[in-house]
């Protein structure tokens, strides 16, 4: 097996990205398969488990505050509701599940894991009073953070119980490509400083590629800005938004006391009332009772109105009087008047970008030159033995460019090559192999141990999901009116 990886690292290299994406969560649950019922105090009725509302909120702020850090992977508020939920059945189907084979945590097991949790000592030592207060200080009953500790406890000892150790052979195979190294040769060949373009050159390109050179489209727009500031707001009004909306005030796995987000809070509760007045300022606007303001030829990005507010415009293609648009300091409603067609920007605009494409072209297509004439007779320094994750080994690259150079050196199927990089080109020679280092592999024996028991484990109770679904062994009854009041009252829809 060893020797049939060691010849086909390619597959090495798809095995590996495999095992890392295994790990990235997708959606479980079908929302095609439930019953429905009316609801008391709960969201959905998983055999045995009831998922309530506290339990729903409380999740959905989870949610929430993790794709909060990733602005590029937000999910929209229905996805995360949605997926809040999934979240909470995929757990009441283990512990249903731990219930039925005897697994769930006792009271000496729940007692312990708080009594381990150094939050609640004072002077090293455990404190009763300290517990109970830093439990109401988040809203949290002792009975409730007790159930919610066995719960939790309970799913560990599951998943512990369905894991697999790693086996030797799986370890060796995986340490086999992350030791694979090999001593190789390269050469930086750098690409002309100064390469030649005529202004002929430049016109010609232009022509043939006028299309991609057009200016923004410019508008009319007529819009009314409500600010957030101008509105006047009570404490009463500020502790009322912060009991109607406490997953705003969600942070650390509990919700804020009020005296934590006061201000926090008053400052939403002025942008509630923003909203309100928005919302009555469109009707006004609608009904010809206010004057909208103007701005006359503006682009997308301008001084008076936010590119997102733009872009709200640009996507309402019947130049309606838009639904309040929410920005930092407000709320706006706007129209487009008119839309005025981008065209061709002059040539003498655009010169300078079009110079620059065509010596990008120049110097790649001098690179590649250079590398096919080189590569296979070229004399440059060599390295020690390094693996796929050697960057640093590579002088004269940076991180970037000798990481590509090595994933070019360990994927190719010949000893010589090249690659091409924005501004050189790296020839490489492999002069020597070392197909296994039993030193480094023992070195990393634990960690690969413990990752891949943990993709086992994952692979394991994913397949544990799919069957008790399938076989609907703990029914799933979603409360349609409470999930409904949940998301309207809690989250703002």
């Amino acid at each position: 097996m060893i020797t049939y990886l060691q010849k086909h690292r390619t597959f090495l290299i798809v095995v590996l990205g495999v095992t890392v994406f295994a790990f990235v969560g997708v959606g479980f649950v079908g929302w095609g398969s439930y019953s429905y019922g009316p609801g008391a105090g709960a969201v959905a009725l998983v055999g045995d488990e009831k998922i309530t509302i506290k339990q729903y909120v409380r999740r959905y702020g989870i949610e929430r505050d993790y794709y909060a850090q990733y602005p590029d992977q937000a999910l929209d508020k229905e996805r995360l509701v949605r997926q809040a939920l999934d979240a909470l059945i995929v757990e009441a189907l283990l512990l249903n599940y731990a219930r039925d084979i005897g697994l769930m945590a006792n009271d000496e097991e729940i007692l312990r894991s708080i009594m381990s949790d150094q939050r609640f000592y004072i002077d090293g030592k455990f404190s009763k009073k300290e517990y109970i207060a830093a439990l109401r200080s988040v809203g949290e009953d002792v009975k409730s953070y007790e159930t919610k500790v066995g719960r939790q406890l309970t799913i560990d000892k599951l998943i512990k119980y369905l894991g697999l150790p790693a086996t030797a052979l799986e370890k060796e195979s995986i340490a086999a490509s992350r030791t694979l190294a090999d001593r190789i040769s390269y050469k930086i060949v750098e690409a002309p400083k100064k390469i030649a373009i005529s202004d002929k050159e430049c016109l010609e390109y232009y022509e043939a590629n006028r299309l991609r050179f057009m200016g923004e489209p410019k508008y009319d727009v007529e819009y009314v800005k409500i600010a957030a500031g101008d509105q006047n707001a009570s404490e009463e009004e500020a502790r009322s938004y912060y009991e109607k909306n406490p997953d705003k005030f969600f942070s650390d796995g509990a919700i804020k006391a009020f005296e934590e987000v006061k201000e926090e809070a008053l400052a939403l509760a002025k942008f509630g009332k923003a909203r309100n007045e928005a919302l009555r300022a469109r009707i006004a606007w609608r009904d010809g009772a206010i004057a909208p303001r103007i701005a006359q030829n503006v682009q997308l990005r301008n001084e008076t109105l936010s590119y997102e507010v733009m872009l709200e415009l640009e996507g309402n293609q019947n130049m309606e009087i838009s639904n309040p648009i929410e920005t930092a300091e407000g709320y706006v409603l706007a129209r487009t008047a008119r839309r005025i067609n981008s065209e061709p920007l002059p040539f003498e605009a655009v010169k300078g970008e079009i110079t620059a494409e065509i010596k990008a072209r120049k110097a790649k297509e001098y690179l590649e030159s250079e590398g096919e004439k080189q590569h296979r007779t070229f004399k440059g320094a060599a390295t020690k033995f390094i693996t796929r994750f050697d960057a640093d080994a590579l002088k004269g690259l940076n991180a970037n460019e000798a990481d590509a150079v090595l994933y070019e050196v360990f994927r190719s199927k010949t000893k010589e090559g090249y690659v091409v990089l924005n501004d050189k080109a790296v020839l490489f020679r492999v002069l020597e192999q070392k197909l296994f280092d039993e030193d480094k592999a023992k070195e990393m024996d634990k960690m690969l141990g413990e990752s891949i028991a943990s993709l086992k484990q994952w692979q394991i109770q994913r397949g544990l999901l799919t069957i008790l679904e399938r076989q609907n062994r703990y029914p799933i009854t979603l409360y349609n009116s409470a999930i409904r009041n949940a998301i309207a009252v809690y989250f703002g829809d």
